[in-house]
């Protein structure tokens, strides 16, 4: 595992190859909880970020400083659609992961009762 259980999530999906030599044959549920986290969170601080200062920058007329006091209305409409999109991805990939351990939970059962046969 790393720092990045995004990437560990890919190395080690389906298919994937464990450091015990077995193969990888779902997703962590915990690890799927830590992505959608960390995606809610930055969508968090996306949306925070505060570009008023550009519109202010001192200094003589400019193309260059014009473009920097036009940022914030420009990026602002763009962070606040980056800020969304985090927020949308981490809620479906809890509404993804709830529904996978559910299904996962209702095969295992079929195939505890297909064990006595």
């Amino acid at each position: 595992m790393t720092d990045h259980p995004l990437a560990d999530l890919l190395h080690a999906g389906i298919g994937g190859v464990l450091p015990d030599g077995g193969l990888g044959v779902g997703l962590d549920p915990d690890d799927i909880a830590v992505i959608a986290a960390q995606w809610h969170t930055q969508s968090t601080v996306v949306g925070e970020i505060d570009l008023g200062a550009l519109a202010a920058v001192p200094g003589p007329a400019s193309r260059v400083v014009a473009a920097l006091r036009a940022t914030p209305e420009s990026a602002s409409a763009c962070l606040d659609d980056i800020s969304r999109r985090l927020h949308a991805m981490s809620v479906a990939l809890e509404c993804f992961s709830s529904t996978s351990v559910d299904s996962d939970e209702h095969v295992a059962r079929i195939f505890g009762f297909m064990s006595e046969r």
